[in-house]
């Protein structure tokens, strides 16, 4: 697989980047992985709905079809860690959070939106009819999958599960998966989260090794690490992923303005 990964709005939305696929097809590019294109983006509001800023579903559709009839596949990408507060998931779905000793819906760490809750039957439902609405409607080939860590222990005094059940999105992952292999046997999960148990339930494993990168130009100013340095950091990533698991590896990731 060569991958191009594209915003949707890069070309002025889905039908400029459909227009253009012939040109990325024939410099080498086999599969095509979409960034966001739901209304919120990485600040998921709402996967269901397509963002009216990049075009409509049935755009979105043909895009899909231009490429599988130019020999490329495509991978939508997917927010699971959580959603926009004040968006349409967090007014219908309040289950779907995780909540502290307070009982009140904790948010990231980071990004300040509401960590779901993996261990939750009704999301899982939730992702899983996304899914195959995702394979049914665009007949895509699978998902990367946005950050899908730093989960909280959930403290609701209403849930019937104990509160360390909910810290995991492996098994929310296997659903997902499983539900697409169900109607399509090829489909592909690709993890932006790097190390063995997220390898064991994706094909494609980022060699995103955030720890040695977002440290590195620091170490390097304070002259703690050089060349050799960062790549010991990746041969130590490397030695830790599964026999027989593919690898991607980028020199520069979405996270990166260049």
């Amino acid at each position: 697989m060569v991958i191009l990964e594209m915003m949707p709005g890069f070309h002025g939305g889905f039908r400029g980047l459909a227009d253009k696929l012939p040109f990325y097809r024939e410099i080498g590019f086999n599969t095509l992985y979409l960034m966001p294109h739901w209304v919120g983006g990485y600040a998921n509001s709402d996967p269901r709905q397509v963002d009216p800023a990049f075009g409509t579903p049935e755009e979105l559709a043909a895009l899909v079809k231009r490429a599988h009839a130019l020999g490329m596949r495509v991978l939508f990408d997917m927010v699971i860690h959580g959603f926009a507060s004040g968006g349409a998931v967090a007014r219908e779905h309040p289950e779907f959070f995780t909540r502290n000793e307070q009982g009140l819906v904790e948010t990231h760490f980071n990004w300040g939106s509401l960590n779901t809750d993996p261990g939750n039957p009704a999301y899982v439902t939730f992702m899983e009819e996304l899914v195959l609405h995702d394979l049914r409607t665009y007949d895509i080939d699978g998902y990367r999958v946005d950050a899908n860590s730093f989960k909280s222990p959930n403290w609701d005094p209403a849930s019937p599960r104990r509160p360390w059940q909910a810290s995991s999105t492996l098994p929310l992952y296997r659903a997902m998966y499983a539900a697409l292999q169900r109607e399509k046997k090829d489909v592909v999960l690709y993890s932006e989260m790097f190390g063995p148990a997220w390898h064991s339930v994706s094909n494609l494993a980022q060699d995103a090794n955030w720890a040695v990168v977002t440290d590195l130009f620091e170490r390097f100013d304070k002259g703690e690490a050089n060349a050799a340095t960062y790549k010991a950091g990746m041969l130590q990533l490397q030695e830790s992923l599964q026999p027989g698991v593919n690898r991607i590896r980028f020199c520069r990731n979405h996270d990166t303005c260049w």
